[in-house]
């Protein structure tokens, strides 16, 4: 978001976690931000893993006017529960009604309704994030597409990735 390499803010192979007391420095401006002073409206709709400690660092503070999704890393994709928390939030709130629902249609549902809208505003410019959580831990893929790769059932965090995969392309 920022253009700049992670390892620069201490992100060097993980995300920032629930605990952690810090995220991406508020005085980065965001890419979203610098569209927001172009006159473009934006959306992110899937993970965050750039800080939430404090409102400061999450979506809708960083140029977002619409959002949802995760936070954290390592959400159930079904139940979206991390450890002890649930973490599903639309334009940062916690979202219980979503509940049971993967990830994915989540996402892919925000992003299409979203895409709907704007082609009902079509002189107004936008610009859209969607950083799905498919291919990320936990590996959990819906039964149909995990049923694409029986050959890999031997070994099922490698069939649900290939499952998860499979679905977002």
């Amino acid at each position: 978001m920022t253009g700049r390499y992670p390892f620069r803010y201490g992100v060097t192979g993980f995300t920032i976690d629930a605990t952690a007391p810090w995220g991406i420095p508020v005085n980065e401006t965001f890419l979203p931000q610098f569209l927001k002073d172009a006159h473009y409206d934006t959306a992110m709709f899937g993970k965050w893993h750039l800080g939430f400690f404090k409102d400061a660092y999450l979506p809708m503070a960083r140029g977002f006017d619409e959002q949802s999704g995760i936070y954290n890393a390592l959400a159930d994709h079904y139940t979206h529960y991390c450890g002890p928390g649930y973490d599903w939030h639309t334009n940062q709130s916690t979202n219980l009604t979503v509940l049971g629902t993967y990830s994915g249609e989540l996402v892919r549902d925000d992003a299409v309704a979203y895409l709907r809208t704007r082609a009902l505003q079509p002189t107004r410019p936008f610009f859209l994030y969607v950083p799905f959580q498919e291919a990320h831990s936990p590996f959990e893929a819906p039964d149909e597409y995990k049923a694409l790769y029986p050959e890999l059932a031997w070994n099922s965090d490698l069939q649900n990735l290939a499952g998860t995969v499979r679905r977002v392309t």
